[in-house]
């Protein structure tokens, strides 16, 4: 018997043991029952321990263990459903023993980060071995599958929180230094609790951090060479890969793990409100002062500094300004007129405190610090000293370039919510500000909106992929292999009938007809297609899954699957699944530019799951155009 049918055994028993459990199992019955005496938390240890090794499982069983960890927590076994999401990331971003690691990202960057520091064999290198080892064990140790208080009485506690930034500052000590950046991201896993009494509505955002990082990783996995071409394309100035990644790494990490750090900052005049309106205004005669920050006088000229390099940014773009070019900018006219503007924006929102201002402050602050410890050399002789020390002072702008790029994706991914919707980002000149605000609104699935109750919102994200434009070769579109996005729809559709089935296998020839007549042209291909769809009399769920198809004729397409919610609770203070539609519109209609497209899947159930969101970007329009018959409709007596 092979590791997987043993494995599928192993959760069959759980199964028909779990039949005899009360719904939820609370930490007395645990307790009253005597589960452990009985053999019962044996056996889940043993399956869990089988679920987190790092083997090769079908796919068919990924998907029962999947279901099986939803149940799991249904029942109160699993403290959150997370769970899944946590190791499917990991997979996805970094590597699997027994898969081919070249399209890791994380793997990538880290294999790059090491040949540029000379070592031949990079990530592989023997003399690398116990950093290898370090990294593997810190992403198992975040992505293991652990039970809920009461089940695991004789374990230690496990905090995913912990594991997450025990993680994170390894990432962080290997591709800038373990210093104060590491030291603030630490006081804000510790202290993160103190926003949650400021504020009246406020989700999780530590372990979201993760989250958003691992997202972002997924899709610079297939983003990495186009941005390396719009490098080159924008500054006339090639870059070697490897120094490529390395940077882009950097400023991701930045962006992604310090975002909403600020809202310390920001949280303080919510704490003074909730104080006053709770507290405070039942005290005749008292009102409770402006709860502010200060800055010393001798940051005016580092803000200063900070607001112009953000201004000079969005002006220009993530890959062609320098620190050099700065002074000469604000010089030049009509530049000037709007650098002035953007100056004028930054500085608005950093008077209001702006979360996402203040994160980039913080960040640029300490890592600009934290930068002294890359120009440290060891002088064993004079000449080699020297050369060393060169050699990192050469660095130190690369550095704080690739910080500025972080910081700025920090500051922008707040404005547009709360002060300027119309900020538009283009991915071609901002490609990590735009994963960043992609990223912050795509995780939705087990963001906590009251971090003591934990209501569980998305059971499980089961599909993550980056699909590759069929211009070209347009005949691939019905190809049945797993890069198909064709096949990729029929696989995550779920709800399809007998006759929407049928309905779709008869206008495939037709389809087929059109691509063999106009394939030498894409853009009448895709009006062709387009046209014939309009034209047919068939079912609205078909309709969509051929709308959808021809998304990958134009451009490649973002995907995302996820399963879970409340049907009864449908609308936006039930289970946030039509706010997260708003939200993915608002994102896309007003704020982001000639990016890749992107078809969202959701389902209330494993068996329901349809096409839920697409856009696409229309140069013609030069916007991106959402599919808005996609848009969840209430039903009666749906929650309000």
């Amino acid at each position: 018997m092979n590791s997987g049918e043993a494995l599928k055994n192993k959760i069959e028993k759980v199964r028909a043991r779990l039949k005899a459990f009360r719904h939820p199992v609370s930490h007395a019955e645990v307790v009253a029952a005597g589960y452990t005496e009985k053999g019962f938390t044996r056996l889940l240890e043993e399956t869990l321990e089988e679920i987190n090794k790092p083997q090769k499982l079908s796919k068919k069983l990924h998907a029962d263990i999947r279901k099986f960890l939803v149940e799991l927590t249904e029942y109160d076994i699993l403290p959150s459903p997370s769970a899944w999401p946590r190791k499917y990331f990991t997979e996805k971003a970094y590597y699997r023993d027994w898969e081919d690691p070249k399209q890791r990202f994380i793997y990538n960057a880290l294999n790059s980060l090491y040949k540029t520091e000379g070592y031949e064999k990079g990530f592989e290198d023997p003399r690398v071995d116990h950093v290898r080892e370090e990294v593997d064990r810190k992403f198992a140790e975040f992505y293991s599958i652990h039970t809920a208080v009461g089940w695991d009485c004789d374990g230690e506690e496990y905090d995913v929180n912990e594991k997450a930034l025990e993680l994170g500052r390894l990432l962080i000590r290997l591709f800038y230094v373990e210093g104060l950046a590491t030291e603030l991201l630490e006081a804000w896993r510790t202290y993160e609790e103190f926003v949650y009494l400021s504020k009246s509505y406020y989700r999780d955002h530590f372990l979201h951090l993760i989250y958003d990082f691992f997202m972002g990783c997924k899709l610079l996995c297939s983003f990495t060479d186009r941005i390396h071409k719009n490098l080159e394309y924008y500054t006339d100035n090639p870059m070697p890969i490897d120094e490529f990644r390395v940077r882009l790494m950097r400023s991701w990490l930045a962006a992604s793990l310090f975002h909403d750090i600020g809202y310390a900052a920001e949280a303080l005049s919510e704490f003074r409100k909730k104080l006053q309106d709770q507290f405070f205004f039942k005290i005749p005669g008292f009102d409770l002062s402006e709860l502010k920050l200060n800055e010393s006088d001798y940051l005016k000229d580092e803000i200063n500094d900070f607001l112009t390099l953000l201004s000079f940014v969005l002006d220009e773009d993530e890959f062609s300004f320098n620190f050099g070019q700065v002074e000469k900018y604000r010089r030049r006219y009509p530049d000037r007129l709007m650098y002035g503007a953007a100056n004028a924006l930054f500085t608005d929102r950093f008077k209001d405190m702006d979360h996402g201002i203040m994160s980039a402050l913080f960040l640029l602050l300490s890592l600009k610090i934290d930068i002294h410890e890359f120009t440290m050399y060891e002088g064993i002789g004079k000449k080699e000293s020297n050369e060393r020390h060169k050699k990192y002072r050469r660095m130190r702008n690369d550095l704080l370039e690739d910080i500025v790029v972080g910081a700025f994706a920090i500051s922008i991914h707040n404005i547009r919510i709360n002060a300027f919707e119309g900020l538009t980002i283009d991915f071609r000149t901002h490609p990590i500000t735009f994963i960043l605000m992609l990223c912050d609104d795509l995780h939705e699935w087990d963001r906590q909106s009251d971090w003591r109750s934990k209501p569980e919102v998305f059971k499980a994200v089961y599909g993550f992929e980056v699909l590759k434009t069929i211009s070209g070769n347009p005949e691939k579109l019905f190809d049945e292999d797993d890069h198909s996005f064709f096949h990729h729809l029929k696989t995550k559709v779920t709800a399809l009938t007998i006759k929407q089935e049928n309905e779709l296998k008869r206008l495939v020839p037709s389809i087929k007809a059109i691509i063999y007549k106009e394939k030498t042209d894409s853009f009448k291909l895709k009006r062709s297609i387009e046209k014939f769809i309009a034209l047919q009399t068939v079912d609205a769920t078909v309709r969509n899954i051929l709308d959808a198809l021809c998304l990958i004729l134009a451009e490649d397409v973002i995907t995302l699957a996820y399963v879970g919610g409340d049907e009864k609770k449908r609308g936006d203070s039930g289970d946030r699944v039509m706010s997260f539609w708003k939200a993915l519109d608002k994102l896309f209609y007003k704020n982001l530019s000639n990016g890749p497209s992107i078809c969202i899947f959701h389902g209330y159930d494993e068996e329901s799951v349809r096409v839920f969101f697409t856009a696409e970007y229309d140069p013609a329009l030069k916007c991106y155009r959402v599919n808005k018959e996609l848009q969840p409709i209430k039903k009666k007596g749906d929650i309000e």
